[in-house]
């Protein structure tokens, strides 16, 4: 996200930031719950981790609707890619999109935790905002904390 973005929501007269599902806020980030997922074994997809839960970014009396649902990702070496389910993509699915790509270096080496840098939006991503930032535009860097404690 973009900490811009969300203090523009809150200026809104009608704005808000509404989490469910899982999502809470903590104040300048929000939290999604860890969604449990097989580890793949060496040689098969690229390693993901999804989270379930969602923020619904409204305002300017429903015109504005920014959903981020149920986000994963996934790393292809150190590229990270970030995807949500999109509601208005599909009448009947809840297909994903990537939203937006960054590099993934290692937080430390004693756990499954990254920090995300250079984060920014696809194309899709893009679209998510209405086109008002546009594709490359950089967002707030991320971090992915394993939530497994430290043995």
């Amino acid at each position: 996200m973009k900490k811009s973005f969300r203090a523009y929501v809150e200026r809104l007269p009608d704005g808000a930031a509404v989490e469910a599902y899982g999502a809470v806020d903590c104040g300048e980030i929000f939290r999604f719950t860890p969604e449990i997922v097989p580890v793949p074994t060496a040689g098969t997809d690229p390693p993901q981790r999804k989270f379930v839960g969602e923020v619904r970014f409204g305002g300017h009396h429903g015109m504005l609707l920014v959903p981020i649902k149920h986000p994963a990702i996934e790393f292809v070496g150190t590229v990270l890619a970030v995807t949500i389910e999109y509601p208005w993509l599909a009448p009947s699915a809840m297909p994903r999109v990537e939203i937006a790509r960054g590099e993934a270096t290692p937080i430390d080496e004693t756990s499954d935790s990254w920090r995300v840098i250079d984060l920014r939006l696809t194309d899709d991503g893009s679209d998510l905002f209405g086109g008002t930032y546009k594709p490359g535009e950089r967002l707030d860097d991320m971090e992915i904390v394993d939530p497994s404690p430290s043995p």
